[in-house]
């Protein structure tokens, strides 16, 4: 039976595997379903071919690490904090490194499967940019979703704000599928692609999208070899397409500039914030709870319990699910032994995309690894707000890249 798995997986669960990106917009539950369903099936399953070349296939590097952070987790839950809320959250986390080893496996076994997988995104990308700017024009999606404010573009998200942020998650996917199977098409398409989804999610009123957009168009600005033309061609026509959308509706524009230099640049008192004074609030708070327990912290998911504790509490503002910021979030709840496992991890990888843009070549497993890279690179970016980074829906997004690591380190090898 263990012989056949690969063969009676795919013939079973091929089109739920290659429905995932579709399920991403659904919501949270059942791409949360698939993981779980899929972690049960690849652990029972396994075959001994990849058991045997697992340390060619998988880099034991990030292997090892995430591993090892997932220990640390359950040992912060479980003895350090004797936490039975945080250990709810930190038991299962496991599965999202298990199922992205497992998708990255699907990749090597069958490239034609990673072909498809990469079209079902690209076109679930194109409908919802055909979707918002349809939504931001008449105030209504293409199923009569309305707007639920005037400048905050949702698509099929419904009330959730994660239009643009969904976006720019799947924008390096977007271009690795011309990487890897329109290579010619590629520096061509680069700049139209790159605006069009810089346009989109500017539309968005997501500020904090459209900053991770900048820095990702910073990072594959030195992947290029024509820089000056790109800079040109994606200038003038990010620029003409946003000029023409805001004749449509100005109220992007307001929010987008001048509520976001009103909160960076506080006139009365005359200082620079990075984040907004809610965000600072919840920011002190979190500090706070860092100082009482440095170490190890309070565990995870404990930032909502306790942030209206005297002893942390900074404002009316000081509560929330979550600080709003990963390193932050990580120092609280993990202390010190946590957020170096965030700062190593986040070193690490850019290390990796420094060393692939100035001293590897251009070649398709190379540009595709810089996309994967950078993908983590702004995802978890220490200066912007985020979510919380226990949060499954989030988790999902910012554990992908993973599995297109996994594929594009194995490129053209005949490992089974």
């Amino acid at each position: 039976m263990k012989k056949k798995f690969f063969e009676n997986l795919k013939n079973k669960f091929y089109y739920s595997l290659l429905l995932f990106p579709i399920f991403l917009v659904s919501g949270p539950f059942l791409p949360d379903f698939t993981i779980a369903i899929f972690t049960i099936i690849f652990i029972f399953y396994l075959d001994k071919i990849f058991l045997k070349k697992i340390h060619k296939v998988i880099n034991l590097k990030i292997l090892t690490f995430f591993f090892s952070f997932f220990i640390l987790l359950n040992i912060n839950s479980a003895i350090i904090n004797f936490n039975y809320f945080s250990l709810k959250s930190t038991i299962p986390h496991f599965r999202f490194y298990i199922f992205f080893i497992f998708l990255g496996y699907f990749f090597i076994k069958d490239e034609i499967f990673l072909k498809k997988y990469l079209l079902v995104n690209l076109i679930i990308c194109i409908l919802l940019i055909f979707d918002g700017l349809t939504q931001y024009i008449f105030g209504y999606n293409t199923v009569g979703l309305k707007m639920h404010d005037p400048v905050r573009i949702t698509s099929f998200f419904l009330e959730e704000k994660i239009y643009g942020s969904f976006l720019i998650r799947h924008l390096p996917f977007v271009l690795l599928y011309f990487v890897l199977f329109k290579p010619k098409k590629f520096q061509n398409s680069l700049f139209v692609i790159t605006s069009i989804f810089g346009v989109m999610i500017f539309l968005s009123g997501e500020r904090t999208a459209f900053f991770m957009f900048l820095l990702f168009i910073f990072i594959i600005f030195f992947t290029l070899e024509n820089k000056r033309a790109f800079f040109f061609k994606f200038t003038i026509t990010f620029v003409v397409f946003v000029g023409l959308s805001l004749i449509l509706n100005f109220n992007a524009f307001d929010r987008m500039l001048k509520k976001s230099i009103s909160q960076i640049y506080i006139k009365d008192e005359k200082k620079i914030n990075f984040f907004s004074p809610i965000h600072e609030a919840h920011a002190i708070s979190a500090i706070r709870m860092f100082k009482n327990r440095p170490y190890f912290g309070h565990g995870v998911k404990s930032f909502r319990t306790l942030c209206n504790d005297k002893k942390f509490v900074f404002n009316e503002n000081s509560c929330s699910t979550h600080p709003h910021n990963f390193y932050i979030q990580f120092l609280a709840e993990l202390g010190i032994v946590g957020f170096l496992f965030l700062v190593v991890f986040y070193l690490y990888i850019l290390f990796k995309t420094f060393k692939k843009i100035f001293f590897d070549d251009r070649s398709q497993k190379n540009l595709g690894l810089i996309l994967c890279y950078s993908h983590i690179l702004i995802s978890l970016f220490p200066l912007m707000p985020t979510g919380n980074f226990f949060n499954n829906y989030l988790s999902i997004l910012i554990f992908m890249p993973l599995s297109f690591i996994f594929y594009l380190e194995n490129y053209k090898k005949k490992l089974f």
